[in-house]
């Protein structure tokens, strides 16, 4: 089972996170990984370029927000994309206070790299209370699993299967095999 940051809550088809006190990331689960539908663009993640992952069925859903759109292109020059998560969650610090983690670490959870098999692949990484966290005992290998990459208006710009593994440290980058 995926979790994420402390103000998850999974209700049903529909997922929410408080993004501040008065505002909460809304969405609602369609089949197969899918989305129906979201507010993520009319949140402030989304108006301060922040990536967010949600994972459901074995498909991580990235949300690209408006900022971020030119990634588009360099992402669909993928061969193979793989995820990689910090094999040890409890690394990455959850609060940060004047800019200095609680606790020492790796700022990031995951690795999304969209390898096109050169030496510079396309990638990025997401902090801890921006995406799914899959407990590390369920990840086995190169887990087989899904992506599908949406920008505004959900519209899919990249939907395909992917690798999920784990690693000790974060950024990895290395390829699959």
């Amino acid at each position: 089972m995926a979790t994420v940051g402390k103000n998850y809550e999974f209700l049903g088809n529909i997922e929410q996170i408080e993004t501040t006190k008065t505002e909460r990331l809304i969405i609602e689960n369609g089949p197969n990984g899918t989305i129906k539908s979201t507010n993520f663009f009319e949140t402030e993640y989304s108006q301060k370029g922040v990536i967010y992952v949600s994972f459901n069925q074995k498909t991580f859903r990235v949300f690209l927000p408006p900022s971020k759109e030119q990634y588009v292109s360099e992402m669909k020059t993928y061969k193979e994309i793989v995820v990689t998560q910090i094999e040890d969650v409890s690394k990455v610090p959850l609060s940060v206070e004047h800019g200095i983690p609680y606790k020492l670490g790796t700022l990031f959870a995951q690795e999304f790299m969209f390898d096109d098999f050169s030496d510079r692949p396309f990638a990025f990484h997401i902090k801890p209370q921006v995406t799914s966290i899959i407990k590390s005992n369920e990840i086995r290998g190169n887990m087989p699993c899904n992506i599908i990459v949406y920008k505004k208006e959900l519209e899919v710009v990249v939907k395909d299967k992917c690798f999920l593994r784990k690693a000790p440290s974060l950024p990895w980058l290395k390829p699959l095999k």
